[in-house]
Protein backbone atom coordinates (compact mmCIF):
# COMPACT_ATOMS: atom_id res chain seq x y z
CA UNK A 1 0.00 0.00 0.00
CA UNK A 2 2.85 2.35 0.89
CA UNK A 3 4.51 1.68 -2.44
CA UNK A 4 1.24 2.49 -4.27
CA UNK A 5 0.92 5.81 -2.36
CA UNK A 6 4.50 6.72 -3.25
CA UNK A 7 3.73 5.93 -6.88
CA UNK A 8 0.60 8.11 -6.80
CA UNK A 9 2.48 10.85 -4.99
CA UNK A 10 5.22 10.73 -7.63
CA UNK A 11 2.63 10.69 -10.42
CA UNK A 12 0.79 13.67 -8.89
CA UNK A 13 4.04 15.60 -8.57
CA UNK A 14 4.89 14.86 -12.19
CA UNK A 15 1.42 15.97 -13.32
CA UNK A 16 1.66 19.17 -11.26
CA UNK A 17 5.14 19.86 -12.61
CA UNK A 18 3.95 19.27 -16.18
CA UNK A 19 0.96 21.52 -15.56
CA UNK A 20 3.20 24.26 -14.20
CA UNK A 21 5.62 23.90 -17.10
CA UNK A 22 2.77 24.00 -19.65
CA UNK A 23 1.26 27.01 -17.89
CA UNK A 24 4.63 28.74 -17.77
CA UNK A 25 5.24 28.01 -21.46
CA UNK A 26 1.78 29.22 -22.45
CA UNK A 27 2.23 32.36 -20.37
CA UNK A 28 5.70 32.84 -21.79
CA UNK A 29 4.36 32.74 -25.33
CA UNK A 30 1.76 35.38 -24.52
CA UNK A 31 4.31 37.59 -22.76
CA UNK A 32 6.83 37.13 -25.56
CA UNK A 33 4.29 38.04 -28.23
CA UNK A 34 3.23 41.13 -26.31
CA UNK A 35 6.66 42.30 -25.12
CA UNK A 36 8.32 41.52 -28.43
CA UNK A 37 6.01 43.95 -30.18
CA UNK A 38 6.84 46.67 -27.66
CA UNK A 39 10.60 46.34 -28.12
CA UNK A 40 10.61 46.11 -31.89
CA UNK A 41 8.00 48.80 -32.50
CA UNK A 42 4.24 48.90 -32.80
CA UNK A 43 2.26 46.06 -34.27
CA UNK A 44 0.81 46.75 -37.70
CA UNK A 45 -2.52 45.51 -36.35
CA UNK A 46 -2.82 48.15 -33.62
CA UNK A 47 -4.07 51.57 -34.68
CA UNK A 48 -2.37 54.81 -33.70
CA UNK A 49 -4.06 58.06 -32.81
CA UNK A 50 -2.86 61.39 -34.16
CA UNK A 51 -4.18 64.51 -32.47
CA UNK A 52 -5.48 67.33 -34.68
CA UNK A 53 -7.72 70.32 -34.03
CA UNK A 54 -11.47 70.15 -34.29
CA UNK A 55 -12.18 73.27 -36.40
CA UNK A 56 -15.51 73.90 -34.63
CA UNK A 57 -14.08 73.71 -31.09
CA UNK A 58 -10.78 74.65 -29.41
CA UNK A 59 -9.62 71.16 -28.50
CA UNK A 60 -7.75 68.21 -29.94
CA UNK A 61 -9.48 65.22 -31.45
CA UNK A 62 -7.87 61.88 -32.20
CA UNK A 63 -7.75 60.72 -35.79
CA UNK A 64 -7.28 56.97 -35.91
CA UNK A 65 -4.77 55.66 -38.43
CA UNK A 66 -3.78 52.10 -39.26
CA UNK A 67 -0.80 50.83 -37.32
CA UNK A 68 2.58 52.06 -38.45
CA UNK A 69 5.49 49.69 -38.41
CA UNK A 70 8.88 50.85 -37.17
CA UNK A 71 12.02 49.10 -35.99
CA UNK A 72 12.49 51.27 -32.89
CA UNK A 73 10.78 53.90 -30.78
CA UNK A 74 12.85 56.70 -32.34
CA UNK A 75 11.71 55.71 -35.81
CA UNK A 76 8.12 55.40 -34.57
CA UNK A 77 8.35 58.95 -33.13
CA UNK A 78 9.59 60.16 -36.50
CA UNK A 79 6.73 58.46 -38.37
CA UNK A 80 4.12 59.93 -36.03
CA UNK A 81 5.48 63.50 -36.22
CA UNK A 82 5.84 63.32 -40.01
CA UNK A 83 2.20 62.19 -40.16
CA UNK A 84 1.21 65.21 -38.05
CA UNK A 85 3.07 67.51 -40.44
CA UNK A 86 1.27 65.98 -43.45
CA UNK A 87 -2.00 66.81 -41.69
CA UNK A 88 -5.31 65.09 -41.09
CA UNK A 89 -7.09 62.93 -43.61
CA UNK A 90 -10.62 63.75 -42.43
CA UNK A 91 -12.49 66.85 -41.34
CA UNK A 92 -10.00 67.93 -38.69
CA UNK A 93 -7.53 70.82 -39.05
CA UNK A 94 -3.75 70.61 -39.13
CA UNK A 95 -1.76 71.74 -36.11
CA UNK A 96 1.74 72.07 -37.61
CA UNK A 97 2.49 74.42 -40.50
CA UNK A 98 3.13 72.35 -43.65
CA UNK A 99 6.39 74.25 -44.20
CA UNK A 100 7.83 72.84 -40.95
CA UNK A 101 10.47 70.16 -41.35
CA UNK A 102 11.27 67.51 -38.79
CA UNK A 103 15.04 67.71 -38.46
CA UNK A 104 15.71 65.06 -35.82
CA UNK A 105 14.20 62.87 -33.14
CA UNK A 106 16.07 61.24 -30.28
CA UNK A 107 15.24 59.64 -26.97
CA UNK A 108 16.93 60.24 -23.65
CA UNK A 109 15.40 58.06 -20.98
CA UNK A 110 11.63 58.45 -21.31
CA UNK A 111 11.87 61.88 -22.96
CA UNK A 112 11.53 62.29 -26.72
CA UNK A 113 13.42 65.26 -28.15
CA UNK A 114 11.81 66.53 -31.34
CA UNK A 115 13.77 69.06 -33.39
CA UNK A 116 11.95 71.16 -36.00
CA UNK A 117 13.12 73.65 -38.58
CA UNK A 118 12.43 77.32 -37.84
CA UNK A 119 9.32 77.20 -40.05
CA UNK A 120 7.37 75.68 -37.17
CA UNK A 121 7.62 79.13 -35.57
CA UNK A 122 7.97 81.41 -38.61
CA UNK A 123 4.92 79.95 -40.39
CA UNK A 124 2.81 79.46 -37.26
CA UNK A 125 -0.47 81.41 -37.40
CA UNK A 126 0.02 82.60 -33.81
CA UNK A 127 -2.45 82.98 -30.98
CA UNK A 128 -2.42 81.24 -27.63
CA UNK A 129 -5.03 78.60 -28.54
CA UNK A 130 -3.40 77.76 -31.85
CA UNK A 131 0.00 77.46 -30.21
CA UNK A 132 -1.43 75.31 -27.41
CA UNK A 133 -2.97 72.98 -30.00
CA UNK A 134 0.31 72.71 -31.92
CA UNK A 135 2.38 71.90 -28.84
CA UNK A 136 -0.02 69.34 -27.41
CA UNK A 137 -0.81 67.79 -30.77
CA UNK A 138 2.84 66.72 -30.87
CA UNK A 139 3.19 65.89 -27.17
CA UNK A 140 -0.07 63.93 -26.87
CA UNK A 141 0.50 62.02 -30.11
CA UNK A 142 3.91 60.78 -28.95
CA UNK A 143 3.18 60.17 -25.26
CA UNK A 144 -0.17 58.46 -25.82
CA UNK A 145 1.07 56.17 -28.61
CA UNK A 146 4.54 55.14 -27.42
CA UNK A 147 4.96 53.25 -24.14
CA UNK A 148 8.58 54.33 -23.68
CA UNK A 149 7.83 58.07 -23.95
CA UNK A 150 6.50 60.02 -20.95
CA UNK A 151 7.55 63.54 -21.97
CA UNK A 152 8.43 65.51 -25.08
CA UNK A 153 10.96 68.32 -25.42
CA UNK A 154 10.51 70.54 -28.46
CA UNK A 155 13.58 72.05 -30.10
CA UNK A 156 13.86 74.55 -32.95
CA UNK A 157 16.91 74.34 -35.21
CA UNK A 158 18.62 72.12 -32.63
CA UNK A 159 18.23 74.62 -29.81
CA UNK A 160 16.03 75.22 -26.82
CA UNK A 161 13.31 77.80 -27.41
CA UNK A 162 11.12 79.67 -24.94
CA UNK A 163 7.96 79.30 -27.07
CA UNK A 164 6.84 78.39 -30.58
CA UNK A 165 4.88 81.59 -31.19
CA UNK A 166 5.16 83.66 -28.02
CA UNK A 167 2.71 82.02 -25.60
CA UNK A 168 3.29 78.40 -24.51
CA UNK A 169 6.43 77.71 -22.47
CA UNK A 170 8.42 74.90 -24.13
CA UNK A 171 11.67 75.35 -22.19
CA UNK A 172 11.11 72.08 -20.30
CA UNK A 173 9.89 68.65 -21.42
CA UNK A 174 6.08 68.43 -21.43
CA UNK A 175 3.73 65.61 -20.43
CA UNK A 176 0.45 64.77 -22.15
CA UNK A 177 -2.51 67.03 -21.39
CA UNK A 178 -5.73 65.03 -21.39
CA UNK A 179 -7.84 68.10 -20.59
CA UNK A 180 -7.65 69.44 -24.16
CA UNK A 181 -8.72 66.18 -25.83
CA UNK A 182 -12.34 65.53 -26.73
Amino acid sequence: MERRNKGLLFQNRVLIALGLICGWLAGGVVVFAYDGGAEEGPSTELPVFLYFVDPAHPYLTAEQRPGMEAEASVEFCRLLVESLIRGPSGGLARTIPPEAVLRAVFLEGKTAYVDFSREISDSHPGGIVSELMTVYSIVNTLVLNIDGVDQVKLLIEGRDADTLAGHIDIRSPLSADMMIIR
